[in-house]
């Protein structure tokens, strides 16, 4: 256990008068005391390609009344720092007074170790380890193009010190050990992903060679992915295997049951407390109490033990997952589940181990009562909106089921839906539950880094040299040549912007009945600004993105919110490394979430009239064909006004249909 005023001015007693004395007035509140450590080391392309070590320590102070929180934090633990934590703190909280809440639950019961795994297991047996995977792998099968394979070590050290002098500690270990192999055949190739982890040290799970199942089982992988064909399309029904699949409970359906997203009403299962959410058989349940496992804690950040908490049960909801402040403002109590990334970011419910609990029916049993559907296995990267539900994930493994038997595997097979609907569709539970291995959905970036998948640029950088900063050619822009160019940009920025701000203005409600966007012309001056001042600035064509549909869906719709996101977008110039360094499949899937966003408005196409439809479905398939959201409209307002004179329709159409229809010929025609 770390000693947090070993090599500091600040000794405890200070440190407890000072908690003590700014909490006083508070609801609830506590100093956070935190000592990380951690390790990765990649073997990749036959050597050990890197070996990092990193240590952090600092404390975050938080002070609660009522609904506010104020939070300070410094990695800096000494006297003038908390001094000046707490003067911030109380110049937030000086007008309220509550009562401290000292009435929270303890226990001695903790579900791992004591241990530093880092220290454990020596650097050389760690590198000895990985050069044997490569070894293996690469004897296994003249089809090994490729191995990756990596360990992951952290060790925590948390004292969490609440008003009145009471501490309250906990120590956390935490490995990953993950492997990755790429086959190749006939020119094809495939890669195979697998991990293993929890809260244990390294050799509790690769002594006596136990790291050559990992190495199999990411063998497997690639061999059945190598033998795979492209996932039918369609809606069909869909069995879920065992483990890793219940990553879809966690994301599509987890995330919906913590506190605040309820607290503050934007969890779709905000007021069905006590009501039937889901088919009868279905219990899910949190629980933070399993031996070593990834998503257990003895305490959660906050000092509250953790426990199992029934979440739905037989179809009904019965518990969301809670912290204290949460638990306080809904009249319920904690369930131990407060979390935070670390000390320098404030706690909310999260949670845990999140699964849903054994039914009565045998995978056989569920494979024969499918005709056609997918049998899926594991899953990769992923998307959901919690206010919704709805989500998207792909999967890394999956087969297809053909009249109740498992056939092919298939690649390419995405699962989209909603939690709330899934839960009451859901005809059978298997009876066969199992934990997954002990890789998080949340490490998939940082896997895919390490295993050769993306490439890890760094985090931050200093932005380019801006020598293009009003850099003007007027004369060349002037040309005869350059008309051209200058028309097409014009045409696609018009319909692009067009196209994105009815969508977007259709999720936020600001399309009337009459199909007039509300305040359209408003927005349509920002975007021009916002061309123009890129184009001063030496930037590519600034535009609306089709993305906004998600914020907007998530409550913001106001100046404000484009403010905040201005200004972050700014800060990204900094973060340019960490951007260009996320997996391609992670773009995929948040693509795809916003894509679900937006398709339920084909539902004010007027179906009954073909004139008015073509058109619509014309300009769906033109688009992901063409690569161009302007190309769509524009093929969609030129069939529109043919189909219109061919169905005798044409005085109904207005001129300003037919200018534009000629416009898009005339782009089409000089592009």
């Amino acid at each position: 256990m770390s000693n947090f005023f070993d090599k500091s001015d600040l000794v405890r007693k200070d440190a407890e008068n000072i908690v003590s004395d700014t909490l006083k007035n508070c609801d609830d509140g506590e100093l956070y005391l935190e000592d990380s450590k951690s390790e990765s080391i990649v073997l990749d392309d036959n050597k050990i390609k890197s070996s990092n070590y990193s240590s952090d320590l600092g404390f975050g102070f938080r002070a609660v009344a009522e609904e506010v929180v104020a939070y300070s934090y410094s990695n800096e633990i000494s006297k003038v720092s908390l001094k000046s934590s707490a003067e911030n703190l109380q110049s937030t909280l000086k007008s309220i007074k509550g009562t401290y809440n000292n009435k929270i639950p303890t226990s001695n019961k903790k579900f791992y170790n004591d241990i530093n795994p880092i220290e454990q297991k020596t650097l050389n047996s760690k590198l000895e380890v990985l050069n044997k995977v490569n070894e293996y792998l690469r004897k296994k099968d003249g089809a090994v193009k490729q191995v990756t394979a990596n360990f992951l070590g952290e060790h925590k050290s948390i004292e969490i010190i609440r008003s009145g002098g009471e501490a309250i500690t906990d120590i956390r270990p935490l490995i990953r050990f993950n492997v990755s192999v790429m086959l190749e055949k006939d020119g094809r190739k495939e890669t195979g992903v697998y991990g293993i982890g929890g809260r244990q040290s390294y050799d509790d799970y690769l002594q006596n060679d136990n790291w050559k199942s990992v190495c199999e089982e990411a063998f497997r992988i690639a061999s059945v992915n190598l033998e795979s064909k492209p996932a039918p399309a369609g809606e069909m029904k869909v069995v879920l295997g065992p483990g890793w699949p219940a990553i879809l409970i966690h994301e599509a359906i987890g995330h919906g049951l913590e506190g605040d997203f309820n607290r503050k009403k934007t969890s779709a299962f905000h007021n069905l407390m006590g009501q039937k959410v889901a088919s009868e058989g279905v219990t899910i349940v949190d629980d933070g109490t399993i031996d070593n496992r990834r998503g257990s804690l003895t305490i959660d950040d906050e000092g509250t033990p953790t426990e199992r908490t029934v979440l739905i049960e037989n179809g009904i909801l019965k518990n969301f997952m809670q912290d204290r402040l949460n638990a306080r403002l809904m009249k319920t109590r904690s369930t131990g589940s407060g979390r935070r990334e670390n000390y320098r970011h404030v706690v909310l419910p999260r949670m845990r181990n999140t699964m849903m609990l054994s039914g009565k029916q045998t995978q056989d049993e569920m494979i024969k009562s499918v005709d056609k559907g997918i049998f899926a296995v594991s899953f990769g990267g992923g998307q959901v909106d919690i206010t919704s539900g709805k989500f998207v994930f792909n999967c890394t493994e999956a087969y297809e089921i053909i009249n109740g038997k498992i056939g092919s595997p298939i690649k390419g097979a995405t699962l989209i839906g909603d939690g709330p609907s899934i839960l009451k569709e859901v005809s059978m539970v298997g009876n066969d539950m199992m934990l997954d291995p002990g890789i998080g959905i949340l490490a998939f970036s940082i896997i895919a880094w390490a295993t050769g998948l993306a490439k890890f640029n760094g985090i931050a950088s200093a932005p380019p040299p801006m020598t293009y900063l009003f850099e003007f050619d007027l004369s060349a822009a002037m040309t005869a040549g350059m008309s051209t160019v200058i028309f097409t940009l014009l045409f696609i920025d018009f319909f692009d912007t067009a196209g994105t701000l009815t969508s977007v203005a259709n999720v936020a409600g600001k399309v009337g009945k009459d199909g007039k966007v509300q305040d359209i012309n408003k927005a349509m001056l920002s975007d021009s600004v916002g061309t123009v001042a890129g184009a001063m600035m030496g930037t590519t064509t600034v535009t609306s993105y089709v993305e906004s549909g998600a914020g907007v869906k998530a409550g913001g719709k106001t100046g404000m919110t484009s403010l905040v996101i201005g200004l972050l977008f700014l800060a990204c110039i900094f973060f340019a490394p960490l951007a260009t360094s996320l997996p391609k499949q992670i773009d995929g899937a948040a693509l795809l979430f916003v894509s679900v966003l937006f398709i339920r408005n084909i539902t004010d196409i007027e179906w009954n009239d073909i004139s008015e439809s073509a058109p619509a479905i014309l300009a769906m398939i033109a688009m992901p064909l063409t690569y161009s959201i302007s190309n769509g409209i524009a093929l969609a307002f030129v069939s529109y006004a043919l189909i219109k004179i061919f169905t005798g329709k044409f005085s109904s159409t207005s001129p300003a249909i037919w200018v534009i229809a000629i416009l898009s010929v005339v782009s089409f025609a000089v592009a």
